[in-house]
């Protein structure tokens, strides 16, 4: 399940970088659930020729990661917009301040 959900964020940081070919086969997969069967039933290939398609496409981005690092920048940032939350729960300020707070720190991870 983690090496699916690493995938699927790579899919989400880097699918522009791909093919249109390798971004709709990603999608059926990961988004859409399908097999490698069914993927390649609707374009007419053969399940081993998905299969070789979705293993070097995961190498792709894994490349990609390893020189851009979005994902890992990303997941970290996510980590002290958490951490930071926690320390406006226990601050005793006003609640309307609190809120503000919040929703700059949520404005902040829309941007990343």
């Amino acid at each position: 399940v983690e090496n699916k959900e690493r995938f699927i964020w790579l899919k989400d940081f880097y699918a522009p970088l791909l093919t249109p070919r390798q971004q709709e086969v990603l999608s059926l997969y990961l988004d859409g659930d399908y097999t490698l069967t069914e993927i390649a039933e609707t374009f007419g290939s053969t399940r081993q020729a998905i299969y070789d398609m979705v293993k070097r496409t995961e190498k792709t981005l894994i490349g990609y990661e390893k020189k851009l690092g979005l994902v890992e920048r990303f997941r970290m940032a996510r980590q002290q917009v958490e951490k930071m939350e926690q320390m406006i729960q226990n601050f005793s300020g006003k609640e309307q301040e609190k809120e503000e707070i919040f929703q700059t720190l949520d404005d902040m991870l829309a941007m990343l």
